[in-house]
């Protein structure tokens, strides 16, 4: 699960922004959305190939700013 990712997001600038580095690291990505405001709620949830990539995946992203934030 990827926390406090900024509301404003869509699933395809999550995706870029993860992507840089982790493109085909991951098999799926689900960014559940608001039906009203069409806003994201915060979270995702990611599944990694790997168990090694998750670690990789926790310091590259913990404590970071986002950069559409």
């Amino acid at each position: 699960m990827i926390r406090n990712i900024p509301v404003s997001y869509t699933l395809n600038e999550l995706i870029d922004e993860i992507g840089q580095v982790f493109w085909g690291k991951f098999d799926c990505l689900s960014l559940p959305r608001d039906q009203e405001t069409k806003l994201n709620l915060g979270y995702a949830f990611i599944n990694f190939t790997s168990p090694f990539h998750i670690i990789h995946f926790y310091f590259k992203f913990n404590d970071k700013a986002w950069s559409s934030s």
